[in-house]
């Protein structure tokens, strides 16, 4: 990401330049499409998305609540900077492959 390694000779671009925002914005766009890939990739088999429900909803308790009696504030600031995560991740399976993203929360969550 932002200490990503240039090819050999490449400087960074120069954000001061058009040339420079259209290399940046380039660079953007082709990053957000590998992370879509992997994405795809991973949600495209059950354990794949076992795997992610887990990080989403387990690691970073996206539905859990942020605050109890018994905690201080830097728990639960602690805990909504992990639940922003488990958003961001959400986002991007959305983005990604909403389909399967579907099918991970009909395969991982309770029936009600």
């Amino acid at each position: 990401m932002a200490d990503e390694e240039l090819p050999s000779g490449e400087e960074a671009p120069n954000a001061a330049t058009e040339e420079g925002v259209k290399r940046q914005r380039q660079s953007a766009r082709r990053r957000s499409q590998e992370q879509n890939e992997v994405i795809k990739a991973l949600l495209s088999s059950a354990a794949g998305r076992r795997f992610y429900y887990d990080i989403v909803f387990t690691l970073c308790g996206v539905h859990d609540p942020l605050t109890a009696p018994t905690l201080n504030d830097g728990y639960t600031l602690f805990r909504e900077g992990a639940r922003q995560v488990g958003i961001d991740l959400q986002n991007r399976a959305l983005q990604a492959a909403r389909e399967q993203y579907m099918v991970l929360l009909s395969e991982n969550l309770p029936n009600i």
